[in-house]
């Protein structure tokens, strides 16, 4: 089957919005690199047979650079936005952030980079890539932004990316893939180098009816009460089973066991949910 694991979206503006003759633009000094790489678990949506989920990471990779009228600065927000192309010839792109600084404090309260492209292959296919990324709770000063701590807890606000390929009409299946959790978000580029983890598997969308939460280093698993006593199961990547837990009639709720640094499956009445542990 096809998979589409590692997505690269690439935007290099020509050049950044600012005063005239200055590169300052807010608190960022141009020219300034986002590049921000998200690492996660892709869950198939294809119509063909092959792996459920499968690891995948997408990239922002965009150069701000002193001059350009897409960029505009108002209070202590900084937007942009721009799109390229013509969906109904051969295909389009659309770029857009949001920096939101609290200069008193000298964090950004919100920082949300968003990306879509799709192309059309005439008889070949057709491909649609979106992708999205919020974080919050960032420090900057006169040449970077930072993070004083490598807990994605306490800076993802959500992310999303979808990625398609359609193939003609009775020429093929159609594959896709969701992001399903989040693991890591790399920061480079003019971001000061940091590695945010999630320490367990972020969920960004519905895709079990189980869920996972950590609270001061424990890890507890959430899923629906039954009428008979279940089951629920722990494998490493190998398909080593590391844990078994009885869960009792009517239990709705159970903290996991300690486990050494990993990934795990954890599996219960079909349903299954893949957890980092640091």
């Amino acid at each position: 089957m096809k998979r589409i694991c590692l997505f690269v979206l690439v935007f290099m503006p020509a050049i950044a919005f600012g005063q005239a003759g200055s590169n300052q633009l807010g608190p960022l000094r141009l020219p300034f690199e986002f590049k921000i790489t998200v690492n996660g678990m892709m869950a198939s949506c294809s119509n063909a047979p092959g792996p459920d989920s499968s690891f995948g990471s997408f990239i922002f990779d965009w150069i701000l650079n002193p001059g350009d009228t897409n960029l505009h600065l108002s209070n202590d927000t900084i937007t942009y936005s721009k799109s390229l192309g013509n969906p109904d010839i051969n295909g389009a792109s659309d770029t857009s952030f949001t920096i939101i600084f609290d200069t008193t404090a000298k964090t950004i309260q919100d920082l949300t980079l968003a990306e879509s492209y799709n192309i059309n292959y005439g008889g070949l296919g057709f491909t649609d890539n979106s992708s999205s990324l919020a974080l919050t709770n960032l420090d900057y000063d006169s040449t970077s932004i930072f993070s004083l701590d490598s807990s994605l807890t306490n800076h993802l606000i959500g992310a999303s990316n979808y990625s398609s390929w359609l193939a003609p009409s009775g020429n093929g299946p159609t594959y896709c893939d969701n992001l399903a959790y989040v693991l890591s978000v790399n920061l480079s580029g003019d971001f000061q180098p940091a590695v945010l983890w999630a320490g367990v598997a972020m969920p960004t969308a519905s895709q079990s009816n189980m869920s996972i939460s950590e609270y001061d280093g424990t890890v507890q698993c959430g899923f629906p009460s039954s009428d008979h006593p279940r089951a629920l199961e722990l494998y490493t990547t190998l398909g080593v089973k590391a844990a078994s837990i009885e869960i009792s009639a009517g239990q709705n709720e159970i903290l996991l066991p300690h486990l050494t640094s990993g990934l795990y499956f954890v599996r219960m009445d079909g349903n299954m949910l893949k957890i980092a542990v640091p």
